[in-house]
């Protein structure tokens, strides 16, 4: 809730989103929510050596929800704002290729 209120705070004191020199103020969003989410880090004492980010929430989304509970690739790309299907194939083949010999198991299960 600290985080939360101090962004509020911040936010609220800029105008248009430029200081007085006319310099722009806001940081790309990204960064901020790397920064909080490095701040939730610290609290949780989670090790600086695997930090939490913005990447990793969406990985995380990828693979344990979409993937693993059976999403369409095709929608899974689309929803990661992916620029084709290839790049989701790629960038996830490892989990995929589990996922993949895990439906032949259950496969091989369910025809005995």
């Amino acid at each position: 809730m600290a985080i939360a209120d101090r962004d509020r705070r911040f936010y609220g004191t800029i105008s248009r989103g430029f200081d007085s020199d006319g310099h722009p103020v806001i940081p790309d969003r990204i960064n901020v929510n790397n920064g909080y989410l490095k701040e939730i880090g610290d609290m949780a004492e989670i090790p600086n050596d695997k930090p939490l980010v913005s990447h990793l929430a969406r990985k995380t989304f990828a693979c344990t929800i979409g993937l693993a509970n059976g999403m369409n690739i095709g929608v899974l790309s689309k929803i990661l704002g992916h620029a084709s299907m290839q790049v989701t194939l790629d960038s996830y083949a490892t989990v995929i290729d589990s996922l993949m010999l895990q439906n032949v198991h259950d496969l091989k299960m369910k025809l005995k």
